[in-house]
C-alpha cells in the first residue's frame, strides 16, 4: 500500500454523462417522465469513495453549459474535488439512457455519447498535476474505447501516474463490442497497472479466463501483471433478483461471503465496489478491500442512479449483520 503523504487519496479520470430513466418502470417509447443522474464510472468511484473518508479529485472535459455544471454539481456534493475539470464550449455532454427491466424483460441501456466534448479531448488540456499530489490513479476500462485521442490521453496519464510515484487501478467491465478483435487499447496499460478491478464477463473477453471465481482471479493476476486484482462476481438470476460477491488475489487470495440482492437498480455497482474495495485496501489492505466492496456494491443494487449512496456506517451495518434491522 502506498501511504506517503498526499492532498488526494485518489485521483480519477474519465467522462461524465447524463443519464435518463423513465419514472415509473415505463418503456423508454412510452415514456413522458424521466429521472436525470449523472454518472460516469470514474467519477462514480471518486463519489463513492470521498463518501467512505476519501480525499477525491475528477479529471474530464465537459461542456461549458448548464448539464455539464450539473454533473459538477452532482460530484462536489459527494464531496469530490473538481477543480481539474477542463471546460469547454463547443460539442455536448454524452447522455445515455436506461430502461429498467423486470422479469421475463430486460433492462436495456442506449449510448448517446457521439461526440461529446470528452472524446475530442486532447493532449495538454487534462492537468496531470493533480497526480503528483495523489497515492493512486484510477481509469476505467471505457474511456481508452471512445477514439484514438482518449486513447492517447489515457496513456498519458498513465505515465503521468508512474512519474508522479502514484500506485495506479484499472477497472475493466464489458461491453467493449465496438472494438475489433484483437485491437482493445486496454490490455497494453496493464502492465502500468497495480491494481485490477474486473468483471467476470470482461475476464472472459479480454483474457479468455472462465471457471471458479478464485481460479479465475489466480488467472487474472499471472496473466495481467498486476500486484492485487479484484474479481466483482455478481449474478442477476432476473433484473430485480441476484447475489453480489467478489474475489481478490493478492499475496494470497481473500474471499468473502454472498449477498442476496433485491435489485432496485443495478447501474454503477462496478464503481460502488471499486471505490469501497480501493477505501479498504488504501487504508488496511486487500482483505478490508474486498469485503467493504461487496458490500458497497450489495448496498448500491437497493438505490436508484448510478452514484454510490452509502456511507462508511451503512457498510459496518453490513459487515456486524446488522445492515437488514430496523434504524432510529
Amino acid at each position: 500500500m502506498n501511504r506517503r503523504a498526499s492532498r488526494y487519496d485518489i485521483v480519477t479520470f474519465g467522462e461524465g454523462l447524463i443519464r435518463l430513466s423513465p419514472s415509473r418502470y415505463e418503456r423508454l417509447e412510452q415514456a413522458t417522465m424521466f429521472d436525470v443522474y449523472a454518472a460516469g464510472s470514474e467519477l462514480e468511484v471518486a463519489a463513492g469513495a470521498s463518501r467512505l473518508g476519501l480525499r477525491t479529485a475528477w479529471l474530464s472535459k465537459l461542456t461549458d453549459n448548464p448539464l455539464g455544471r450539473k454533473i459538477t454539481n452532482k460530484a462536489r456534493e459527494h464531496g469530490v474535488d473538481t477543480s481539474g475539470v477542463c471546460w469547454v464550449r463547443d460539442g455536448r455532454v454524452g447522455f445515455f439512457y436506461v430502461e429498467p427491466g423486470s422479469a421475463p424483460r430486460a433492462t436495456q441501456v442506449i449510448d448517446d455519447r457521439d461526440r461529446s466534448a470528452f472524446s475530442g479531448v486532447r493532449s495538454g488540456e487534462i492537468d496531470w498535476s493533480f497526480l503528483r499530489e495523489s497515492r493512486l490513479f484510477h481509469v476505467g476500462g471505457t474511456v481508452p474505447t471512445l477514439g484514438p485521442a482518449c486513447a492517447d490521453v489515457t496513456a498519458e496519464g498513465v505515465r503521468a501516474a508512474r512519474q508522479a510515484g502514484c500506485l495506479i487501478s484499472v477497472s475493466l467491465d464489458v461491453p467493449v463490442d465496438a472494438v475489433p478483435d484483437g485491437q482493445h487499447p486496454i490490455p497494453p496499460l496493464l502492465e502500468y497497472a497495480d491494481l485490477l478491478v474486473i468483471t467476470e464477463a470482461a475476464a472472459q473477453l479480454l483474457f479468455d479466463v472462465t471457471g471458479p471465481a478464485e481460479t479465475v482471479v489466480t488467472a487474472l493476476q499471472a496473466r495481467s501483471g498486476a500486484r492485487v486484482v479484484a474479481l466483482a462476481a455478481g449474478r442477476l438470476r432476473t433484473p430485480r433478483s441476484g447475489t453480489w460477491t467478489g474475489v481478490v488475489a493478492a499475496d494470497t487470495v481473500y474471499q468473502d461471503r454472498p449477498y442476496d440482492l433485491e435489485v432496485i437498480d443495478a447501474s454503477g455497482t462496478l464503481s460502488a465496489f471499486t471505490a469501497g474495495f480501493l477505501y479498504g485496501y488504501l487504508t488496511d489492505g486487500p482483505e478490508k478491500g474486498l469485503r467493504y466492496g461487496n458490500a458497497a456494491a450489495a448496498l448500491t443494487h437497493s438505490i436508484p442512479g448510478n452514484l454510490t449512496w452509502v456511507g462508511e456506517e451503512e457498510i459496518l451495518g453490513q459487515l456486524q449483520g446488522e445492515g437488514g434491522k430496523l434504524q432510529r
